[in-house]
């Protein structure tokens, strides 16, 4: 179904991993030209959207220019699997199933038009429709816009945090009921 400013969310394809390697590294750029260390060149990688793509489980918000042509602004990954790193945290949902959310990443210069918003709401959506209870995820501790966007939408903030090598600082998870059992 399109939006109203002419976009479409869709399971991305295996032809559009040129295109989501290069969101991606504009992203890591913008990110580090901001003082983040966020994402390097070691994450995220081609490796992770190919899995995705393949396991269909990565999206794309895409505005589309024609019915055959379009511009990919955004991308998310929802997965149901399980992240070794997220066993000590205290999550307020015990029961059912979590979605988690990986890798939401919108093109700097498309950042501010509320599609981080968009991609996040259409992740829970997708948690509904799957049978999920809540929807779970990491963001890296100095990512202030990101953090500002969760809150906003309601997502908890769950206690402890997480260290990944290579990053100066922690990550926080957060969790959201969008289904009770």
């Amino acid at each position: 179904m399109k939006h109203p400013d002419n976009s479409i969310i869709r399971p991305a394809k295996v032809q559009d991993i040129p295109t989501i390697a290069q969101l991606y590294q504009s992203c890591m750029k913008s990110m580090q030209e901001q003082g983040s260390d966020q994402w390097n060149e070691t994450y995220p990688t081609i490796t992770n959207a190919t899995e995705d793509i393949l396991a269909g489980t990565l999206f794309v918000l895409e505005e589309q220019a024609s019915e055959e042509n379009g511009q990919i602004l955004g991308v998310i990954t929802l997965d149901e699997l399980d992240v070794p790193a997220y066993g000590d945290m205290i999550w307020s949902e015990t029961h059912g199933k979590p979605l988690l959310l990986h890798r939401l990443a919108v093109h700097p210069l498309a950042q501010g038009r509320g599609i981080a918003k968009r991609l996040v709401l259409f992740a829970e959506d997708h948690a509904r429709k799957l049978g999920c209870t809540c929807i779970r995820f990491d963001t890296y501790s100095r990512n202030r816009s990101a953090i500002g966007l969760y809150l906003g939408l309601g997502y908890n903030q769950v206690a402890g945090e997480i260290h990944f090598p290579g990053r100066e600082d922690a990550f926080f998870c957060y969790e959201k009921l969008v289904y009770k059992c």
